[in-house]
């Protein structure tokens, strides 16, 4: 009896084992690609490393963390810097450190390529010349934040600040990171110098739970049991709007799955009398669990749609997009495999579409075919048959009813053009004009919210405009009636105008066919 009930017990810690290792992998991965990044650019550095003829711009973090010598010295060299906060224990100030005795000139430059992972023979799991791997190196990292040491930023909420480095920020955080410290430091004048130390402070507005703040930190410098924390509803919420304010999918799918294990109904506890019976239902439960995660690639063959009241998304296939789709027989060429990644890698971009949206994108204006966006899309995206998604494909496994600051700007406005004749039972179709530029050509029309901002008042009705989770109902999203209905006014006066245009432009009255009909 307690084997029966040890098995899913220890299936899920594998599995949770698998998913923090996966996890530590990818985050060295990505830090060693950000810092590699920064380096070469020559952004964010804070010392100078000088010989007799040659001088290379690094990062006085990545050096401590990466050799014990330049710890030790950079330590000694910053021990007397006043520090402008108490989480602050050691800010670094701008340093040059002259190396002699050098084999060569170059013995400076390998010595770099080494430290941060970029020499012929590095790679992000082998032990560069110092003896330190990549997952080493975060170990590291995780303890000077720990202990403030060298420590250049500080993320505030409330009352409570947290200190973090930077050059990690920006390298684990990618782009949105690297813009907020690149933009304070522009703020302070410090654009132009070559390299320079001044902390920044980054108040993180529309967070509450200082709990939230931890974890995203915990995320950036990959700890691996941020995973497993227990958090609230609110944490729940601030996680998640951090991830999609900072572009963090990974961050963002753990907070989907913290909510819905939150807001899951509690299952019923089994009485003594009935282990054996509840020992069985646990079984079966896992078996079933487990069948509708490791799904069929035949399941992808057809575009799976829902309404708005399904209280389930369709999730994305276990492997990848790529093998469920190959194990379907739907890759035909390379052409095929090369689209279907361009569709994973838009719609982690953007999560909802509508398609002459997608159409339109960059990435598919020369290479959308109506045959293979038909066969790919279910490997990618499920389809919404009504409310404030209607028709909009959406990524597998994105829920955007309870992911609010993501999902609002996706929203879709069903806009009905009066001065079209008709008893308004046409279907809408989604608008092959996008933004809304030209007169509608027909009664029933259906536009993205975001591609209406190019009219300046409605991105003024929208500036500042927070949406809620819970807040969402099937006719107006997450707008409310009142704001969906001035949109929608001001998309009449639009349409008016655009007719009125028209028709100026053709130098007479422009009819509908039914009307031409009954003429």
């Amino acid at each position: 009896r307690s084997l029966v009930f040890l098995l899913p017990t220890l299936a899920l810690a594998l599995q949770t084992h698998h998913a923090m290792t996966k996890f530590v992998e990818d985050s060295a991965r990505r830090l060693t690609s950000g810092l590699q990044k920064l380096r070469s650019q020559k952004l964010l550095c804070d010392v100078v490393l000088a010989t007799e003829e040659t001088q290379y711009l690094a990062h006085q973090v990545i050096l401590a963390a990466a050799c014990q010598p330049l710890k030790e010295h950079i330590f000694a060299q910053n021990k007397d810097q006043a520090s402008p906060a108490p989480e602050l224990s050691l800010p670094p100030s701008a340093l040059q450190i002259q190396l002699e005795n050098l084999p060569s000139e170059e013995s400076l430059s390998a010595l770099l390529d080494e430290i941060y992972f970029q020499g012929p023979e590095s790679k992000e799991q082998q032990l560069n010349g110092h003896g330190i791997s990549a997952s080493d190196l975060l170990g590291q990292l995780q303890q000077l934040q720990a202990k403030g040491q060298l420590c250049d930023m500080l993320l505030s909420v409330g009352t409570e600040h947290f200190a973090a480095h930077q050059v990690i920020l920006a390298a684990a955080g990618g782009d949105p990171f690297r813009t907020l410290i690149l933009d304070g430091k522009k703020q302070l004048g410090l654009q132009e110098v070559a390299f320079s130390t001044q902390p920044l402070e980054l108040e993180l507005r529309g967070v509450k739970s200082a709990e939230a703040v931890r974890i995203l930190l915990d995320f950036l410098y990959a700890r691996p049991t941020w995973m497993e924390r227990e958090v609230t509803t609110d944490t729940c919420k601030d996680v998640m709007h951090l991830a999609s304010e900072l572009k963090l999918p990974a961050l963002k799918e753990q907070g989907l799955q913290w909510n819905r294990l939150l807001t899951a109904p509690a299952a019923p506890l089994p009485t003594v009398d009935s282990d054996v019976e509840a020992a069985s239902d646990v079984e079966e439960e896992v078996s079933k669990n487990e069948a509708e995660a490791v799904e069929s690639p035949e399941v992808f063959l057809k575009m799976r749609c829902i309404k708005f009241d399904a209280k389930t998304v369709p999730m994305p296939p276990v492997t990848s997009a790529q093998e469920a789709a190959e194990a379907a027989g739907e890759i035909y060429n390379r052409q095929d495999s090369t689209f279907l990644a361009n569709l994973v890698r838009v719609f982690w971009e953007w999560p909802i579409w509508l398609e002459p949206a997608l159409q339109q994108s960059p990435v598919f204006l020369r290479t959308m075919d109506a045959d293979r966006f038909k066969r790919l899309i279910p490997f990618v995206a499920y389809q919404w048959k009504d409310g404030p998604w209607q028709q909009a494909y959406t990524r597998l496994g994105f829920d955007p009813q309870v992911a609010p600051d993501e999902a609002l700007p996706c929203q879709v406005i069903h806009f009905k053009d009066e001065s079209f004749r008709g008893r308004g039972r046409e279907l809408p179709q989604p608008s092959d004009d996008i933004s809304f530029q030209k007169a509608p050509t027909a009664r029933n029309q259906l536009f993205q919210l975001e591609y209406l901002k190019d009219d300046e008042c409605i991105n003024d009705l929208l500036t500042g405009f927070e949406p809620h989770c819970g807040d969402c109902d099937r006719r107006h999203g997450f707008l409310g009636e009142m704001l969906y209905e001035v949109i929608i006014e001001r998309l009449k006066v639009k349409a008016s105008e655009l007719h009125c245009k028209k028709r100026k432009s053709s130098g007479g009255r422009t009819v509908t066919r039914k009307a031409m009909r009954r003429g």
